[in-house]
């Protein structure tokens, strides 16, 4: 049993051990190997363990600029896109808040408006800005286009047909009923106008029927084309003879000049010229222009 025993205990003296030492041929396959892949030479385990980590885990801004960049319209850029572009959570709403009021962008350049944006995040993504101004062009134009052209192509052939079906009116020799088929112009203006020129004496200018009490210009400007005055003569005032009653009659006298007229005349004697009114200081340069077509000394 003793020998049995010291047999045992000394077998693995006898017995030559094999050697762990790696074979040198199987390294330095190892490393040509690696110098294909990487390029360069990988001298230890820890080297060869941040190469790895370096091809397969790219920095986070690296993955950014080569990675996520793409075109984009910033006025139509959903939160998401803008995520993927870079940009923080704040300053996206920051440019989705200026987009909600109203805001735009016409140019690359208007994402410096934005607060927040930091000058780095605007150089890297000013090369992608692509703005829809040409759809922006056509819609405006939809919109400006006159959307019944025909219809009003129609009314215009109306209206001129029914100018051509428009007689002439003689201002100083017609009546209502002539009046009233002027456009514009019913039985209450025909009436003013035909009242306003017995109180004149007759019309001398056609530009005197757009003093007519009530008479909107615009109508006036269409009526205007149609008339003349005719071959009556207006009547005339003699401001020698007449009374304060009836000077005061004309629409171009007032109370007050009519009173200073006569009291002139009784004073130092009949006017010698119509223009000698003008030495009643009721009497004004731009009234006597006015009145002279209606006022004669005998």
């Amino acid at each position: 049993m003793l020998g049995l025993i010291l047999f045992v205990f000394f077998l693995p003296q006898l017995i030559p051990s094999r050697s762990m030492k790696p074979d040198p041929k199987e390294v330095e396959d190892f490393h040509e190997l690696a110098r294909k892949i990487h390029g360069d030479s990988i001298d230890s385990t820890e080297d060869q363990q941040y190469s790895q980590f370096e091809l397969l885990e790219p920095s986070r801004e690296n993955a950014v600029t080569e990675n996520s960049l793409f075109l984009f319209d910033p006025n139509t850029a959903s939160f998401n896109q803008w995520k993927k572009l870079g940009l923080r959570e704040k300053t996206i709403k920051t440019i989705q808040n200026y987009l909600s009021k109203g805001g735009s962008f016409h140019k690359p350049e208007d994402l410096k408006k934005i607060y927040g944006l930091r000058e780095q995040d605007y150089l890297r993504l000013e090369p992608y800005v692509r703005i829809a101004h040409e759809r922006k062009k056509e819609f405006t134009s939809v919109e400006k286009k006159d959307p019944f052209p025909k219809i009003r192509d129609s009314l215009r052939a109306v209206e001129k047909d029914r100018n051509n079906k428009i007689p002439i009116i003689e201002l100083n020799n017609s009546d209502t009923s002539a009046l009233i088929m002027l456009p514009g112009i019913g039985g209450r203006l025909a009436n003013r106008i035909i009242n306003f020129r017995n109180r004149l004496g007759g019309f001398y200018s056609v530009d005197q029927v757009g003093e007519t009490y009530g008479l909107p210009d615009s109508t006036f400007q269409k009526i205007k084309p149609f008339l003349i005055l005719g071959s009556q003569p207006v009547l005339r005032i003699n401001i020698n003879m007449a009374d304060a009653a009836r000077l005061k009659q004309h629409p171009y006298i007032s109370w007050a000049a009519a009173n200073a007229l006569v009291a002139y005349r009784q004073e130092h004697g009949p006017f010698q010229r119509v223009e000698d009114i003008l030495r009643v200081q009721a009497i004004l340069p731009e009234q006597l222009k006015r009145l002279i077509p209606y006022l004669s000394i005998d």
